[in-house]
């Protein structure tokens, strides 16, 4: 599960914006190599020294406010603090959950595919 806690915010422009509060997400390490393979896909990253939290999202599809650029990805990273503009949280809320729905199955192909490996053969040669 993907959380975002968030506060609406005006600017001095008076553009309507989202204040990151809290993010959470599981970690890079805990989710399955063929998700992270591709895109979109979310992590939770952390600074470790100051145990800053936030969220990175890898997508093919250019965002502000993006931090990395890693082949034909760019990687958009939020975190406590960040005013992002209501459009722009739009577009990353869409990613988010796209991102969800495509651990949703290859979690449901992992599973399978352990069902059908299970149990045990013996060889005689």
């Amino acid at each position: 599960m993907i959380v975002i806690k968030t506060e609406k915010v005006v600017r001095s422009d008076g553009a309507k914006c989202r204040k990151i509060i809290d993010v959470k997400a599981l970690f890079r390490e805990k989710l399955p190599k063929k998700y992270l393979d591709g895109t979109p896909c979310c992590y939770c990253a952390q600074l470790v020294p100051n145990g800053r939290k936030w969220l990175d999202i890898e997508t093919q599809i250019r965002l502000n406010p993006v931090i990395n650029k890693t082949g034909t990805n760019y990687i958009v990273r939020i975190g406590p603090g960040d005013i992002i503009p209501e459009n722009d949280f739009k577009k990353i809320r869409w990613l988010l959950k796209g991102a969800g729905q495509r651990l949703k199955l290859v979690n449901e192909e992992l599973k399978r595919l352990e069902k059908t490996r299970n149990g045990t053969e013996t060889f005689i040669i």
